[in-house]
């Protein structure tokens, strides 16, 4: 058995771009989604976590892959409305499922601040890598602001 630090590999660059290179067209597919049904929520993407610091690791010969946190960057609202967190929620939910048709991705994933995307060998029975994706918006002052589901009472809102 494989203990500590030998237990984790980080996943090569080249892996790591791959998937970057998968999700492009995608996000790209959401984007154009988005601004077809509502402009305010079109997004810009930021590569954040351990793929932004250049070091994914994964199990070594485990069976739940990697994954990749991606931003969805939508512009901070002028009207003080801070946009209706379940609007935007169904909005993405709904722009995400028309992005990845024909893709190899499953049904995203709804966490209370992610939506993930896993791209699985079914065969074997194993998550190949995964995508999470939040969706955020920056104040003036920088500071993020992420879409969050509260399990709780079942709403949405924008959460620093």
């Amino acid at each position: 058995m494989t203990k500590g630090r030998d237990r984790f590999e980080l996943v090569p660059q080249k892996e790591v771009d791959e998937v970057l290179h998968i999700i492009k067209p995608v996000l790209g597919r959401l984007n154009k989604y988005l601004n077809e049904t509502n402009r305010s929520l079109v997004f810009e993407r930021e590569i954040v976590g351990s793929a932004g610091r250049g070091v994914v690791s994964r199990v070594r010969g485990g069976n739940q892959g990697f994954d990749i946190d991606l931003n969805l960057v939508i512009k901070c609202p002028r009207d003080g409305k801070k946009h209706i967190g379940k609007d935007v929620h169904k909005t993405f939910l709904n722009g995400i499922r028309h992005a990845i048709k024909g893709t190899d991705f499953s049904d995203p994933e709804e966490s209370s601040s992610v939506f993930t995307l896993k791209c699985k060998d079914r065969k074997n029975s194993r998550v190949i890598y995964g995508v999470d994706l939040a969706v955020v918006y920056y104040d003036s002052e920088r500071n993020p602001h992420i879409l969050q589901y509260y399990k709780e009472n079942g709403g949405f809102g924008f959460q620093v």
